[in-house]
């Protein structure tokens, strides 16, 4: 018996209000995903770089292409033109051939590139979003070949690539032998296998399905074999720029979560038909009322399945990601248990320091601090207990740490409270340490570079000069006695002419090293000129101490010196001034006597020192004023002699 016709048309309406229920539940306002959110430091970041410089492969459609009008189209450039305005900067693009487009990121001369497949080597020079799509690669070969499928078969053969490629890498790794073809791109490698060059051409699916359909060549061009291999397609940054790929991932996750993402796939890619559904309308309305009830539980049931999947989903892509930064830059994290004191650590931790994680483990508070230098300890202890007091919102400390093999290697140790009580009692607290010792070792090169001579090790110029004014402020406050020697070698242009200046610079060397032991650890001694030394001897209270000093010095540097056999010997000009702290001088005043006395030796005959005289060396009728006044900032003036 046939059903009545208002009874099948209800049952209709009934249908179509529960799947457009359910349809539009996903998109109820309190699942809407939030807006990208940017950090103050990301704002910032944005605010002095902008515009931000894109730039995408010339021919990699559908993905990435400048079309017959000169206009640059694609998922990825859509996808980026979205991201830029949902996340309100400025982006300028540009294209390039693949290798070319690499390059530019890596030199600074583009900030992301668009599409890269990640892999390890690649992890080295860039830093990569999360992927945004896979993408297949397989073997193309011509429509009557039949002895291409597998891996194997590659070697020997005559293989089209697009420069840069993943594919070239791929094969070395895998150890094929192959006669390598590079392409510009795509569309190039597919003629090259239509025109016989090149016995098969390795590419991205997509890529090269929309080549071989858009030049009418589907029926030259055939793909065999499954994939070699799915590429995790993704944006990629210069390695280290982690502000600019925070806000890029950010923007990708957000059109995975508005559903961006999917319409561009579709959009660009397409969708498959789906077979018609059954017309619902033959079945009663008493059957009908059943399953509407039971479809009812079921889409609920599965909407619920599908908000778990979801939120661990990304909770697992979160920790995924997390764990993939943690590995490719190799961080070295601890977390600490306030209230026992445990602390744990990962591998690379334990590396750091020379050790496997399970030659620690189990490791307190008590441990890390017996790894710690003396020196650095009350420095890091204070700043943990500021940040646990909560005075600072983050723990960071510069420190030395003992490795396995005896030596101290710096260590920048940074962390944060993760949890508290609700009375603000810290918990837990996380961070981690960064190797800090090539930076450091840079520094201390930068400061000898700027206060040593390079040759002889000696302080230079520079580092004379601040030493003398401490010497002559310090002579002021105590009373002492500065004096000054200047040094010049007799003798040693002759060992420059006659034997080169290689011979020359070891001299140099040894009388810095005879310099260097005959005078105390508290005098200072200094190069300032080819063959020029000045020293300076603190705390004498009368100059004859001094002039002994001298004398011992003139007797060293006057010793042979054996180089390869061959027996050199240097003397010794020595200009000497000096001033207590009851008088007036500046510094440069003082140099300038003793280099007067240093030539007064040399005119009566070298190998001797002199004494500088003030009753035969005043300065001249104008000077006198601006050198008093000079010396008074000073605050020492010349000892009589």
């Amino acid at each position: 018996m046939q059903a009545p016709r208002w009874t099948l048309r209800l049952a209709g309406a009934i249908v179509l209000l529960v799947l457009g229920a359910v349809m539009l539940w996903p998109y109820r306002s309190e699942d809407s995903p939030s807006p990208i959110l940017l950090t103050p430091t990301e704002r910032a970041w944005l605010a002095r770089h902008e515009p931000i410089r894109f730039i995408s492969q010339s021919s990699y459609p559908p993905f990435e292409f400048v079309d017959a009008g000169g206009e640059r189209r694609g998922m990825m450039i859509e996808l980026v033109r979205w991201i830029a305005t949902e996340a309100g900067f400025h982006a300028e693009f540009a294209d390039a051939e693949f290798q070319v487009a690499q390059n530019a990121v890596r030199e600074g001369k583009a900030d992301v590139l668009t599409s890269l497949f990640f892999s390890e080597p690649r992890d080295r020079d860039f830093d990569f979003t999360a992927t945004v799509y896979d993408v297949p690669a397989s073997m193309f070969v011509r429509k009557t070949r039949t002895d291409l499928s597998t891996l194997p078969d590659l070697a020997g053969k005559r293989i089209a690539i697009q420069r840069g490629d993943f594919a070239e890498q791929f094969l070395r790794t895998a150890g094929i032998a192959f006669e390598h073809l590079p392409t510009a791109n795509f569309a190039e490698a597919t003629q090259a296998v239509i025109d016989g060059q090149a016995d098969v051409l390795i590419g991205d699916e997509q890529i090269v399905f929309h080549h071989l359909f858009s030049a009418q060549h589907d029926d030259r061009l055939k793909l065999v074999g499954d994939p070699l291999y799915i590429g995790r397609n993704a944006m990629a940054v210069r390695e280290g720029e982690h502000v600019l790929l925070g806000v890029i991932d950010k923007g990708i996750e957000h059109a995975r979560a508005t559903g961006t993402l999917a319409r561009l796939e579709r959009k660009w890619l397409g969708l498959e038909l789906r077979p018609r559904k059954p017309d619902w309308r033959i079945y009663g309305p008493y059957a009908l009322g059943a399953l509407l009830v039971l479809f009812a539980v079921v889409v609920w049931n599965l909407r619920l399945e599908a908000v778990v999947r979801r939120k661990t989903a990304d909770l697992e892509a979160k920790e995924r990601r997390l764990q993939e930064i943690i590995e490719g830059t190799r961080a070295a994290t601890w977390v600490f248990d306030v209230a026992t004191g445990a602390i744990e650590i990962n591998e690379h931790w334990a590396e750091m320091l020379g050790y496997r994680v399970e030659e620690l483990r189990p490791i307190r508070f008590e441990t890390f601090r017996g790894f710690v230098h003396p020196d650095d300890w009350a420095h890091t202890q204070d700043r943990i207990d500021r940040h646990l007091a909560g005075e600072i919102d983050h723990y960071a400390s510069e420190l030395r740490m003992r490795h396995r093999d005896g030596r101290w290697i710096w260590m920048l140790d940074r962390g944060r409270v993760t949890l508290r009580t609700e009375d603000g009692r810290p918990v837990v607290m996380a961070g981690i340490h960064i190797d800090i010792s090539a930076s450091k070792a840079h520094e201390d090169e930068l400061q000898r570079m700027a206060y040593f001579d390079g040759l002889t090790g000696l302080a230079n110029r520079a580092l004379l000069e601040d030493r003398l004014v401490q010497a002559i402020a310090r002579a002021r406050r105590s009373g002492e006695l500065v004096v000054l020697g200047y040094i010049d070698l007799d003798g040693f242009k002759q060992i420059n002419d006659r034997h080169g200046h290689g011979y020359g610079d070891r001299v140099l060397m040894v009388i810095a090293q005879r310099l260097a032991q005959t005078l105390r650890e508290e005098d200072t001694v200094a190069r300032v000129g080819g063959d020029e030394f000045v020293f300076i001897l603190r705390e004498e209270d009368k100059i004859e101490a001094a002039l002994q000093v001298v004398e011992r010095l003139l007797g060293r540097i006057a010793e042979p010196i054996v180089l390869d056999a061959l027996e050199l010997q240097v003397s010794a000009s020595i200009g000497i001034s000096a001033c207590s702290g009851a008088e007036d001088i500046e510094a440069a005043q003082l140099v300038r006597q003793a280099d007067d006395a240093m030539y007064q030796a040399k005119l009566s005959g070298k190998n001797r020192y002199h004494l500088f005289d003030r009753a035969r060396n005043r300065p001249q009728p104008g000077e006198a004023a601006s050198a008093t006044q000079a010396g008074r900032r000073a605050g020492c003036t010349p000892a009589s002699t």
